[in-house]
């Protein structure tokens, strides 16, 4: 996947201990987007209680980092004591995020940075006074926050400086240019928070400031984009993971759910969870659209009747590997080969989609559950419901009834890993029945190494699965619309007409050649129907493009069945049955391995 380092390095900071420590409950900006605007009461937090939380939260041989934030902390006049109190215990890094109006005195910043503040995060919500002031509903906010910014950069350029910034209807188109805007400042690490149904922003502000996600997709890739520009750190917050597609790295770590449940909202959680969602949380129905952690809530109330799955030898679950880096160690590290390492369990998937492998068999919390507890059903939820899909998926067959693959998958190799099946014709019984004897057959007898040339079917099933599993396969087929199909897939395809002999006798040498449901129904009447001796006359031509005495492979089902049998008991004359089977009484299905006597 593209910008896999960067999902890599993030990694690496989210396994620190870090904290988050609210020190004030009061905020002097009046944002129209506050989540917490309804709970603030204008106090400050007990000494006594700050100091232990930053005490009892240290963990020895842990990389340690506390976020003395929450509402406006820099306005408890005990800010710089807590911060050097975190230091003198041990605290690798010491951060708070702000909106940056204590900071416009030169004094307060000199005061909280020799106390040994190391990170500041500024919320800026524009690019301009005009933008920005509005959504925080402070004048002179942009200037006077821009100004200490700018004085920090140039005085205490050791200082790691970062921007944070809520999207909403308001500011969404001009989110490109917001971070271009600080990015001439020489800022490079981004904090993008998607707007969640909380307090003012949805009792006050729902029209003005919601928005639709999938219908403003062009100004969020165009602001993914700017995360491949060299030294940026940008991270995404309560965002849904469908805006990520082409950009997985930027998905939030699905373990952010639980910061999100067990820590203010833990007495709401609890109850919902322990009384079998009798108790809803108060935001429940008229919330949940716009609501980031609807699958974590709707899914505990409509997957609660699901019948177990009752587990045997012939099943393996598929379960998450906590980080990226765990994922490749045990899958691999690209999508091809990942499925790969699912093709070789052998066993009847759980947790994987149709496209990956055509059980399409998932667990509930019912199959998993030791007690309903907010915290045990947290855990489960991350490890292993916590599912998403593509966009594309809307397109699939089964996208109803699809449980779509765990966030972690998706993280580590892309939406890509997922391919809606758009017809079910590829999918039938017999088709994967006949597909099964051909694999089986080639894992038996060829090696990896060797060839094969493909000729005909734009069958999902069987082009994208031989080029997982075989290195040197080249596909041919005469149909433009499949050939641009595969050739964006990464298939190894040419455009060729079988009829066409002389430039089928150039295509080189090959071990195995594979046919399969060459003709289509379209052309059958026009160009194949009279074409006396033609599969004896394409066999005798095939065989000089094998190398040595290799096999023919012939698979066909139904119209191509019924024609060939035409030409069956001459070709059989000719060559020997290695191998086959084929229905005695309707010639629709034929499964032969040729070669000469």
């Amino acid at each position: 996947m593209e910008n896999k380092k960067n999902l890599l390095d993030k990694e690496k900071t989210t396994k620190q201990n870090r904290i988050w420590v609210r020190i004030s409950s009061a905020c002097n900006n009046k944002c129209n987007f506050c989540l917490d605007s309804d709970a603030q009461n204008w106090t400050l937090v007990d000494e006594k209680i700050v100091k232990n939380k930053i005490k009892e939260w240290f963990k020895n041989w842990y990389e340690n980092r506390v976020i003395i934030s929450w509402w406006e902390a820099s306005i408890n006049p005990k800010f710089p004591e807590y911060i050097r109190y975190a230091k003198e215990l041990g605290y690798d890094r010491v951060q708070t995020v702000t909106n940056g109006n204590m900071f416009a005195v030169a004094s307060f910043c000199d005061k909280v940075i020799d106390a040994w503040l190391e990170e500041i995060t500024f919320s800026f919500h524009g690019h301009n006074p005009t933008l920005h002031d509005y959504l925080v509903v402070t004048p002179w906010a942009f200037k006077k926050s821009l100004k200490w910014l700018i004085y920090i950069k140039k005085n205490y350029p050791d200082i790691i400086i970062n921007i944070d910034i809520v999207v909403n209807k308001i500011n969404i188109k001009y989110l490109p240019d917001i971070v271009k805007f600080f990015m001439k400042l020489w800022v490079y690490e981004y904090d993008i928070l998607q707007i969640i149904p909380f307090w003012r922003w949805f009792s006050e502000n729902k029209n003005k400031l919601f928005y639709n996600v999938q219908d403003n997709i062009e100004p969020l890739h165009k602001t993914w984009e700017l995360s491949k520009v060299n030294g940026m750190y940008m991270w995404t917050n309560r965002f849904p993971v469908e805006a990520f597609e082409w950009y997985e790295d930027l998905i939030q770590d699905p373990r952010k759910i639980k910061s999100e449940v067990m820590w203010e909202g833990y007495d709401a959680f609890e109850k919902f969870i322990k009384s079998n969602w009798v108790n809803k949380t108060d935001c429940f129905w008229e919330a949940c659209d716009v609501c980031f952690q609807k699958q974590y809530c709707h899914d505990f109330i409509d997957k609660a009747d699901n019948e177990k799955i009752t587990y045997n030898s012939d099943y393996e679950l598929i379960e998450w590997e906590e980080f990226p880096s765990l994922v490749y160690e045990k899958y691999w590290e690209n999508w091809i080969d990942f499925k790969e390492k699912l093709r070789q369990i052998n066993k009847k998937l759980i947790n994987i989609p149709k496209c990956l492998w055509w059980e399409g068999i998932y667990q509930a919390y019912n199959d998993i559950k030791e007690e309903k507890t907010l915290e045990d059903y947290t855990y489960k939820y991350i490890k292993d419901l916590y599912r998403k899909k593509s966009l594309r998926c809307k397109g699939c067959i089964y996208n109803d009834d699809c449980e779509w693959i765990h966030i972690n998958f998706i993280r580590s190799y892309g939406f890509s890993i997922l391919e809606p099946i758009k017809k079910a014709y590829s999918w039938t019984p017999v088709t994967i029945n006949h597909y099964n004897r051909f694999f089986k057959y080639i894992e038996k007898h060829v090696k990896k190494s060797q060839s094969i040339l493909e000729i005909g079917c734009n069958y999902w099933l069987g082009v994208q699965y031989l080029s997982w599993l075989w290195y040197r396969v080249l596909w041919l087929d005469n149909n433009e619309k499949s050939i641009n199909y595969w050739l964006n897939k990464g298939i190894n395809v040419k455009q060729l007409d079988i009829c066409d002999k002389d430039k089928l006798l150039n295509m080189g040498r090959f071990d195995i050649i594979y046919l399969v449901n060459i003709i289509n129904d379209d052309l059958y009447n026009e160009k194949y129907a009279n074409y006396k001796g033609f599969f004896i006359n394409l066999f005798d031509d095939l065989y000089n493009l094998l190398d040595k005495k290799w096999k023919i492979i012939f698979n066909f089902q139904e119209i191509n069945a019924l024609f060939v049998y035409k030409d069956l008991l001459s070709i059989t004359n000719k060559y020997k049955i290695y191998e086959g089977e084929y229905d005695d009484n309707s010639w629709k299905d034929i499964f032969l391995i040729l070669e000469k006597k």
